[in-house]
This record gives C-alpha cells, sequence and structure tokens, in this order.
C-alpha cells in the first residue's frame, strides 16, 4: 500500500514539477517586469530601421555632391550636368562614399534577418560619419564671412540634417541588435527549461 501511495504521489508531483521547470527561467525575465521579447515586437524597430537606411544612403550621395566641384547643386540643371560629368568618377571621395554605402546595405540585412553583426557595423559606420560630418561642419563654420552665404548655409543645413539623422540611425540599429540578443537569450531559456530533467522523486516512480 506505500508503495502504491507513493508511486501515486510521485506521478501526481511529476507533472508540476516538469513546469515548474519550464516555467522557471522565464520567472527571471518576469521578476523585474521585463518585457517579452517577440519577433512582432521587432517589426516597428525593423521598418523604421529600413527607412533610415535608405535615408541614410541619400545622405551619402549628398555628402559626395557636396564634395565634389563646386558643392552640392543649385538647380535641377546643375544637378543633371554633375551626374553627367565624366570627371565625377575621378574625384577623390567619389571610391570612399560609393564603397561606404555598404554599410547601410548592411543594416537593411541585418534588419530583415535579424543578425546582430551587420547592425553592430552599421553603429560603427554612423558613429564615424557623425564625426566625420562634424568636423566638415566645423570647416564650413570657419569660411563664414569668406564665401558667397546662400551655398555655403546651404551645405551647413544639409550637414546638420544628416548629422541628426545618423544619431537616429546609430539609436535605432543599436536597439534592435540588443532587442535581437535578448530574443534569442529567451528562446534558449525556454528551450533548457524545456529540456531540463525531472526531479529524481518523479524518475523513481517511473522504475517502480
Amino acid at each position: 500500500m506505500e508503495e502504491i501511495r507513493g508511486a501515486q504521489t510521485g506521478a501526481g508531483t511529476a507533472p508540476s514539477a516538469a513546469s515548474r521547470g519550464r516555467r522557471g527561467p522565464l520567472r527571471m525575465l518576469r521578476r523585474r517586469q521585463v518585457l517579452l521579447v517577440d519577433k512582432d515586437t521587432l517589426f516597428s524597430k525593423r521598418v523604421s530601421l529600413i527607412v533610415l537606411a535608405v535615408l541614410d544612403m541619400i545622405g551619402v550621395l549628398t555628402m559626395l555632391l557636396q564634395l565634389t566641384g563646386s558643392g552640392f547643386p543649385q538647380s535641377m540643371d546643375e544637378f543633371n550636368a554633375r551626374w553627367d560629368d565624366d570627371n565625377l568618377v575621378d574625384e577623390f571621395w567619389f571610391a570612399p562614399l560609393f564603397t561606404s554605402l555598404i554599410f547601410p546595405i548592411l543594416g537593411l540585412v541585418g534588419s530583415l534577418l535579424l543578425w546582430r553583426w551587420p547592425l553592430w557595423l552599421y553603429c560603427t559606420f554612423a558613429f564615424l560619419s557623425i564625426a566625420l560630418r562634424t568636423h566638415f561642419l566645423y570647416e564650413a563654420g570657419k569660411l563664414e564671412g569668406l564665401e558667397e552665404q546662400t551655398p555655403l548655409l546651404l551645405d551647413m543645413i544639409l550637414l546638420t540634417s544628416c548629422i541628426f539623422l545618423q544619431v537616429y540611425v546609430f539609436q535605432s540599429a543599436s536597439m534592435l541588435a540588443l532587442l535581437i540578443g535578448r530574443l534569442r537569450m529567451q528562446n534558449t531559456i525556454n528551450e533548457a527549461g524545456e529540456s531540463r530533467p525531472l526531479r529524481r522523486g518523479s524518475t523513481r516512480t517511473e522504475e517502480r
């Protein structure tokens, strides 16, 4: 009789022990009211980063036009003439700026595939671009009063706008990378909780 009761109580506690084992790791995340992350909650972050990456590529092309020729074009005719100019390819800034377009593309890949390393590379590029544009903005400020005001003011407005844009790029890409890391941590904890063995008491009752 005692063995039967022990088997019954052991069998009765086995499911609760298993469920506690599965729910236990998630309590670590809920203990301080941490919001659990899933792919649906990342949707808005991914969409915003995609939009910012496209705008960032436009900002790189804008920077190319600022650093070549006589500055940023002030009319559509001048804009079309600049792109049709064969000497644009021979400019010093053409190769590095066109090569840097790979980093916004990496940001797009990281946001679409939920990969962290392209996002961190994109964050590094955004930080370096902020520093470079700030230096150009400082140099443009020193030319105040020495050159024509209209093109200089246009360059300063474009530089400032692109700096603010890349601040948002850095914030969005780093936040998405951190959320992806939390999502993977949750999945790892869930898998560990589901594969955790039952308590010794339940295994003994099964042997009996």
